[in-house]
């Protein structure tokens, strides 16, 4: 997950998502996977395809509260 975190943050935005799914292959019950994911297509501005990688992170463990955080960041320039 670092792999993915960090290619976010040099804005390999397609690359981190490729590495996000390879990591749901692994293990599709990792919340902060589908989180990360989720933040990759609000970036993307594919905002339908966030909200449903946000919740599926929330379904599978209600206490991890960054899907709550980055709906935020379109409205902060994503």
């Amino acid at each position: 997950m670092a792999k993915g975190t960090a290619e976010i943050a040099a804005g390999k935005i397609d690359d981190a998502i490729e590495t996000f799914n390879r990591s749901i292959a692994v293990d599709p019950n990792m919340s902060r996977t589908y989180s990360n994911l989720g933040l990759c297509y609000t970036y993307k501005q594919q905002y339908d395809k966030a909200e449903d990688y946000y919740k599926k992170a929330i379904s599978l463990d209600q206490t991890d509260y960054l899907p709550d955080l980055y709906p935020g960041v379109e409205l902060y320039g994503a």
